[in-house]
């Protein structure tokens, strides 16, 4: 919103603008108001094809901002799924390498029970040896 107040104050301030008043809130609304019109009036246009339109600096402006818009949606849109992607991956190798330390800890796990029971039985074996 901080964009649009200083754009509201820039506009306030050139002297071809006639408002003496405007918020960065009217700017936004305005704006979103035309590009959604322009919008409307592209698809109108669409159906009409073969048709000669009066091309204004308006329009061709316009044109250019929703193409803007559209590009800028977009990537966003590519920043999102490569972020997921690049998380999933991590979650991926997180999974991996859980699942290889819980093997390596049941392998230390059976080995140490295995070394218990064999310390066992050669106690068994002295305790067995030093009663004889």
């Amino acid at each position: 919103m901080q964009h649009w107040d200083i754009l509201a104050v820039t506009l306030v301030a050139s002297p071809g603008f006639t408002r003496s008043k405007l918020s960065g809130k009217n700017a936004q609304s305005r704006m979103n108001q035309l590009v959604q019109t322009h919008r409307e009036t592209m698809k109108k246009v669409a159906l009409f094809s073969g048709v000669s339109e009066k091309i204004t600096e308006r329009y061709q402006l316009l044109d250019e901002l929703v193409e803007l818009l559209d590009d800028a949606t977009l990537a966003k849109e590519c920043k999102k799924k490569d972020e997921q992607k690049k998380r999933e991956q991590d979650e991926e190798a997180s999974l991996v390498a859980r699942r290889v330390a819980m093997e390596r800890l049941e392998q230390i796990s059976s080995i140490t029970e295995q070394g218990a029971q064999q310390h066992n039985l050669v106690r068994r074996h002295l305790r067995l040896f030093r009663s004889e």
